[in-house]
């Protein structure tokens, strides 16, 4: 999960690898009950695609790093 100040919301990926995202509250919390699909936005007026592609990347490294650790925590017990 990305917790992203520009947009005030956090970003995760699904099981499904879809990019979810919720409103990020000031308490530190994420407000998961308003959990939307980014590939439903329609109004993308003022998104920096710059910084949401950012975040997709930043999504993408943390699961091949979880992925890749996991593959080397099987190599090294077989």
């Amino acid at each position: 999960m990305i917790h992203s100040l520009h947009f005030g919301r956090a970003f995760w990926l699904d099981e499904e690898n879809e990019l979810c995202s919720a409103p990020w509250l000031k308490d530190g919390t994420v407000d998961t009950a308003q959990m939307d699909y980014v590939g439903e936005w329609t109004d993308l007026e003022g998104v920096s695609m710059d910084r949401l592609t950012n975040i997709i990347k930043g999504l993408i490294d943390e699961k091949m790093d979880r992925f890749c650790n996991n593959l080397n925590k099987l190599n090294q017990e077989a």
